[in-house]
């Protein structure tokens, strides 16, 4: 079963992490994880269902960005956790950059419906808690025109190891960008061909040799992949219904 955001633990609210990224089959997942063994184990956010508003400008400059060799990128997002989304239920406005290679990201918390509100220019957050957060968002929010919205949807389980790397898998990428109300199970479109698996690894600097050696044998190698980038281009302006390799 899919852990609700009443059983998820509390939620870092500022992240600075290099972060890689790789693409694989289900079969080489399987067999990464027997490789890997007790080197990993399922972590305290476990498996849940993450689900998404990507908020961009009229002509899709955030998305655009993902997809070209930019030393700086940003996106803006409304994130919830759980498979059963509720207007009041708990969502985070997070902003993100990349910059030279390392991530950050700011976010905040409020409900589901008033950050789709606040996002919309419909109202404002009440006072948070992260005020340094709250102060970059909204000169964002504020200062950008963001009309066009993107739901992706996804099933991602977390894993963390004994050198303090942090792994997370997501299967089951879709998305839709015509009834993006989050609250509703409106049809949606894959963006891999099934069984393919994303798999991210939050490093402090660099993979540790014995996970560098496993990766080989099994011909896993880093490469760039935005969810969000990669629906603008084959998605919505290509029409394509899923990817069968990136």
């Amino acid at each position: 079963m899919m852990a609700s955001v009443a059983t998820t633990p509390t939620i870092p609210m500022v992240f600075e992490r290099h972060e890689q990224k790789y693409v694989m089959s289900q079969s080489i997942y399987q067999q990464l994880l027997v490789a890997l063994g007790d080197e990993i184990s399922v972590d305290q956010y476990g498996q849940q269902t993450i689900s998404s508003l990507y908020y961009d400008t009229a002509d899709y400059l955030f998305a655009r960005r993902q997809l070209d060799d930019s030393s700086y990128r940003e996106k803006l997002r409304l994130r919830v956790y759980g498979s059963q989304i509720t207007a009041k239920q708990a969502a985070f406005v997070e902003l993100k950059k990349k910059v030279q290679g390392i991530t950050y990201k700011r976010r905040i918390q409020l409900s589901y419906q008033a950050g789709c509100d606040y996002l919309g220019h419909r109202g404002m957050p009440m006072r948070p808690q992260h005020e340094m957060n709250y102060r970059e968002i909204d000169h964002f929010v504020q200062q950008t025109a963001l009309p066009t919205r993107t739901a992706v949807i996804y099933e991602r389980t977390a894993y963390s190891s004994q050198r303090g790397l942090r792994v997370t898998f997501d299967e089951n990428i879709r998305w839709r960008s015509g009834d993006i109300d989050l609250t509703t199970t409106a049809p949606t479109k894959a963006l891999l061909a099934p069984g393919m698996v994303v798999m991210e690894i939050k490093i402090p600097q660099a993979l540790p040799l014995a996970w560098s050696q496993v990766f080989a044998r099994l011909h896993l190698y880093p490469q760039p992949f935005s969810k969000y980038g990669l629906i603008y281009k084959y998605g919505i302006l290509g029409g394509k219904q899923c990817l069968s390799a990136i």
